[in-house]
């Protein structure tokens, strides 16, 4: 059985803990409790995978768009005002 990599998106075996392919281990976490935990689906339809970077207007994620079957970056709309 295949699984996909929260940290790159990459397929990989659901027995490995460590994805080859980036290093990214199932058990990291995202330094802020306000990103989307990796793992969660938006709209039925979007994986979201690790934080890749936040800034004055929001936080962007890698994510995996489960229609259309490729890689997808997902902008979180949070202004700091």
């Amino acid at each position: 059985m295949q699984k996909f990599c929260l940290g790159c998106m990459e397929k990989m075996d659901a027995s490995v803990e460590i994805c080859p392919h980036c290093g990214y281990s199932a058990g990291e976490t995202d330094e802020s409790l306000l990103h989307i935990p990796p793992g969660s689906i938006l709209r039925d339809r979007y994986l979201v995978g690790k934080s890749l970077g936040s800034g004055g207007f929001g936080v962007t994620y890698i994510g995996w768009d489960q229609v259309l079957h490729h890689k997808v970056a997902i902008k979180e709309y949070m202004p700091s005002e």
